[in-house]
């Protein structure tokens, strides 16, 4: 399952963690909430879009490195382009 985030409308880490959580169908309320879901999903792929104009935190690209040693069937792909729909 690809997840898509269009960094464009996540201006906040808090917005992130609300995408993160609303992408899970989740009701996920704290960081390491996010965490503890993401690293127990199976063959997902979250894809961080737009990140040349709107790019993550250090913090946040550690944390989703973080998350995805802890879990192999969790893929991570950062696009720096601009994709058109």
């Amino acid at each position: 399952m690809d997840i898509y985030i269009d960094m464009q409308y996540v201006s906040s880490r808090e917005d992130l963690l609300q995408a993160l959580s609303g992408m899970l169908c989740m009701n996920l309320t704290s960081e390491e909430e996010v965490k503890e879901a993401l690293t127990s999903l199976k063959h997902v792929t979250l894809i961080f879009l737009n990140l040349k104009q709107h790019p993550l935190s250090d913090e946040m690209r550690h944390l989703l490195k973080k998350c995805h040693r802890k879990n192999h069937h969790l893929s991570l792909l950062f696009e720096e382009t601009i994709r058109h729909y």
